[in-house]
């Protein structure tokens, strides 16, 4: 096992949180970059330059990584001895800073954000951005408000042109001595340092009237959305954190993109079209939708409302729908082992319903099943039950 290898590998995953998925793709990773090492190696290529090889190929994991929750931040002198810590230098304070642009002068803010909470409220008459800590912006000559956050691993291969490290060996000697500058520099954390977590934290107003496109994302903050009527193409994403939006359900957004992988989704507020993914976060929907669709694996998913059409897909998570009235509605709920659960408020206690489940228990109550009727339900489980009650 070349020990070079080892450690490129273990500086591209020294700030992902560790988990047993995590240890899984390191050593998937590692397995994988060592054998190639090898096999370059074997096949008549010098250590540097099947080093160089591997180097190129990571190139790409740096992409994948971005999408895993970040470690926490710690000081490299937290093992410190009591008595040693009044000789620390006082800590600094997170970097606060703002801005303010004209609402004409924006047409669209995006956001890739990691370690990140992230508020948008409306108010004022100019779109505001305050940030506490390491949160670069700029607002582009198309109108795009970009917003993100550097890694240090994306500081991994600062200053190396790869194109021309390449061409000869000299040059490749430089593009060395270069990556070990960067990592010594990482290590000393010189570069690619950022204050995480709670430090780190991003705030949003939106004047009224002002209705940008919106796609935020961040891995391991929370997104509280407030009142501001985002513009056509509505994406909110995070890894481990919990969204929350509420806006006033009488404002039907055109299009809305949820998704969580192990935050929740709490929901308030209505869309001609909404899909909502989680992994193992629950989703909590209340308000008009033309179509609604929802994903999760092990979550639970309730929805309530006037809702046209309906999709509800879990794996071992409960599904609860609640419709308001009496408006037309197709309902698909499907799920492996858990539970269905439809309730009608309308005055109308009738629906036209095809369940099936292989071991579970089917149940209706106060509601007349008909082949014809305005509200037809097609649910389906394995193992868990089926409801339909009035």
């Amino acid at each position: 096992m070349n020990t070079r290898v080892t450690q490129m590998i273990e500086l591209l995953f020294r700030d992902v949180q560790p988990s047993e998925e995590v240890q899984a793709l390191y050593e998937e990773v590692q397995n994988n970059c060592q054998d190639r090492f090898e096999d370059l190696v074997r096949n008549g290529l010098s250590e540097e330059e099947a080093l160089a090889a591997v180097m190129e190929s990571l190139k790409g994991m740096e992409d994948v990584l971005k999408e895993y929750p970040r470690r926490e931040a710690k000081t490299e002198d937290e093992n410190i001895a009591p008595e040693q810590e009044k000789m620390q230098p006082e800590a600094k304070k997170p970097e606060e800073d703002s801005a303010a642009f004209g609402p004409e002068a924006v047409r669209a803010i995006q956001a890739q954000l990691t370690g990140c909470d992230v508020e948008v409220v409306s108010g004022g008459e100019k779109i505001v951005l305050e940030k506490q800590g390491a949160v670069h912006y700029e607002l582009q000559e198309d109108g795009t408000l970009r917003i993100w956050q550097e890694r240090a691993t994306e500081n991994l291969f600062r200053g190396i042109s790869w194109e021309e490290s390449f061409s000869s060996f000299d040059h490749f000697g430089d593009a060395m001595n270069r990556l070990a500058q960067n990592v010594s520099q990482l290590i000393s954390g010189k570069i690619g340092r950022m204050s995480e977590g709670s430090e780190t934290r991003l705030v949003l107003r939106l004047p009224e009237g002002c209705h940008p496109q919106i796609r935020l994302r961040t891995t391991g903050g929370d997104i509280s959305w407030k009142d501001a009527v985002p513009g056509e193409g509505f994406v909110l994403g995070t890894t481990s954190g919990d969204i929350r939006v509420s806006l006033d359900q009488g404002v039907l957004l055109p299009e809305t993109e949820i998704s969580s992988t192990s935050g929740d989704a709490e929901l308030h507020m209505s869309a001609a079209t909404v899909r909502v993914n989680t992994v193992s976060g629950d989703i909590t929907w209340d308000g008009d939708a033309g179509v609604l669709e929802t994903n999760s694996t092990s979550g639970d998913t309730e929805a309530s409302g006037r809702i046209r059409m309906m999709n509800l897909n879990a794996t071992s998570g409960d599904l609860s729908l609640e419709l308001a009235d009496d408006l037309p509605a197709e309902v698909k709920a499907n799920t492996v082992s858990g539970s269905v659960h439809v309730r009608l408020k309308g005055e109308r206690k009738e629906a036209a319903a095809k369940l099936q489940s292989v071991s579970g228990e089917i149940r209706t109550h106060g509601v007349d099943l008909t082949q014809e009727a305005p509200v037809t339900i097609e649910a389906n489980t394995v193992s868990g039950s089926l409801r339909i009650s009035g």
